[in-house]
């Protein structure tokens, strides 16, 4: 808002949330915090081989069959090409965990009336559920999260 001249506005402007700038940044902004948080538990290695995994969807929504098809092939990118297999990806289950748990992706539920709520795992913790496990089943499909968009060519949020 600042580089438009409104940053004394007391609200947030729709023009600036749309515009490329702010999209790229927010991006660019996500995706160093992913890098963080993941580079705490694995190398740098996996966590680009990790970066390889949003190749392999063209669309932010997919559901659980579309998931394993694009597991499969970045499973067999990662048999060509990492020199260690990352322990995230022994299992497809476990990937869509780790994607749930880091809020990559968010769980689509829909109702009786088929409107769909997201689920983040960010909103499902607390101090009863430390870790809410990721959703699988009929009426689940993902997203995800907006951030990535922009950076993983996925088109606009």
């Amino acid at each position: 808002m600042t580089n438009m001249s409104i940053g004394e506005s007391e609200t947030f402007s729709l023009k600036v949330f749309e515009s490329d700038e702010f999209q790229n940044i927010y991006s660019t902004y996500f995706m160093s915090s992913l890098k963080d948080q993941l580079s705490f538990y694995y190398s740098h290695e996996d966590y680009s081989h990790f970066l390889r995994f949003f190749d392999y969807f063209d669309k932010p929504d997919f559901t659980f069959d579309e998931y394993i098809k694009s597991y499969n092939n970045f499973i067999e990118y990662i048999l060509d090409n990492a020199t260690d297999i990352p322990v995230f990806v022994d299992e497809p289950k476990r990937l869509l965990q780790l994607l749930y748990e880091s809020n990559i992706i968010a769980a689509k539920k829909r109702d009786i009336n088929n409107k769909y709520y997201l689920n983040f795992s960010y909103r499902e913790k607390d101090s009863s559920n430390v870790n809410p496990q990721v959703p699988i089943g009929e009426n689940i499909s993902y997203r995800f999260h907006y951030g990535l968009y922009k950076k993983n060519n996925m088109g606009r949020y």
